[in-house]
């Protein structure tokens, strides 16, 4: 009885929760490239979308 118990202790430990890129909502999109992830955020989308608008004002201001 004691081992049963000592055993399933011992896997209850070993069950921690793993990090999944599906279950966070600040990911948008995330793939696996030549055996490395890359993740794109909200954060990552925000700041793509600033640098857009930065672009867009650039070329409106350079004009004569």
């Amino acid at each position: 009885m004691k081992v049963r118990v000592l055993f399933l202790l011992l896997l209850c430990l070993g069950c921690k929760a793993k990090y999944h890129p599906d279950n966070d909502p600040n990911v948008l999109h995330w793939e696996i490239i030549d055996d490395s992830m890359h993740i794109y955020t909200v954060q990552d989308s925000i700041d793509d979308e600033r640098e857009r608008w930065r672009y867009k004002d650039s070329i409106y201001n350079s004009e004569p």
